[in-house]
């Protein structure tokens, strides 16, 4: 009984880190679920959805849904975001909802610096019959922050999430570690209707996400977006990562497949991710408050 609440415990932790950071391919096309400190960034309102299904080992599908618009009376952008983790086919289930609010620091037309924070809820499910006499759900607190850096094209910034390491334990304390990502992207106009965007993140979760490297380059021309991707995991290669996608004014769409090129690798074969991205009520495009965006990818 004890050692299967114990590989229950550390298949939560995995689902909880996964759902959290790091365990999408198209990271720059779900900002909120990046830094919270991208919320009202736009000058529009912006939706952005993912699906990702990862059939092996263990058959992982995650969902992600977010909001998030500039609001001047309280001088900030605020953000909602709803994560949603299926593991073994309904076996075990997590789900989180975190509120985010960041404010700008406009200190010239090319420099922004947006600090922020987000509070949440969150509740992991099991089987009764895995649990036995157990209880099993468990709701715990989350907290975190984020900061922004953006000199015209350049945009960094870095974000902490679980700093309360909240217990996820069902029967027993099982705390989860605080979260880090740092990431870095740039914009470069090759012409009136192409743009070169190379992006690099950072993820450390102790236990769980061990010094991984995302970095993905992405190209633009009119209407299309492609690009390529490589996570690095510790010293090991990882996955290779492919995306293909389409962009208008008010919508972003973008397919990505993850492969794995290396015989270490513990990822699964055939990961495939669907982002959408949609904008609307862009009155305030203009506005002082707006600032550079990383690919929608």
């Amino acid at each position: 009984m004890k050692k299967n609440i114990l590989i229950i415990l550390a298949l939560f932790g995995s689902v909880n880190s996964y759902a959290q950071f790091g365990g999408f391919s198209q990271n720059f096309s779900n900002p909120l679920f990046l830094n919270p400190a991208f919320a009202g960034s736009l000058g529009c309102s912006r939706m952005a959805l993912d699906y990702r299904n990862q059939p092996a080992p263990g058959s992982l599908v995650t969902y992600s849904a977010s909001y998030d618009q500039f609001v001047d009376k309280i001088a900030g952008g605020i953000g909602l975001q709803l994560i949603s983790v299926n593991f073994d086919k309904g076996n075990f289930t997590a789900n989180t909802i975190n509120g985010m609010y960041a404010y700008n620091f406009k200190i010239n037309d090319n420099v922004h610096i947006r600090p922020a924070f987000n509070i949440g809820m969150g509740v992991n499910h099991a089987e009764e019959s895995v649990f036995y006499n157990t209880t099993p759900s468990k709701y715990f607190f989350n907290a975190g922050f984020g900061l922004l850096f953006t000199y015209k094209n350049f945009i960094s910034g870095f974000s902490f999430d679980h700093i309360n390491n909240p217990d996820i334990g069902f029967d027993s304390k099982y705390k989860l570690p605080s979260k880090f990502a740092l990431h870095f992207s740039y914009e470069f106009p090759l012409s009136a209707i192409m743009q070169l965007s190379p992006g690099i993140i950072y993820f450390h979760e102790k236990d769980y996400i061990e010094n991984e490297m995302d970095y993905n380059l992405m190209l633009k021309i009119k209407f299309i977006k492609a690009g390529i991707g490589f996570r690095q995991v510790s010293d090991n290669p990882d996955d290779g990562i492919l995306m293909l996608g389409y962009c208008c004014d008010w919508m972003s769409l973008g397919y990505s497949y993850d492969m794995a090129i290396s015989k270490l690798s513990n990822s699964a074969k055939g990961v495939s991710e669907i982002s959408a991205v949609f904008k609307f009520n862009c009155k305030n495009d203009k506005e002082k408050f707006k600032i550079s965006q990383l690919a929608n990818f």
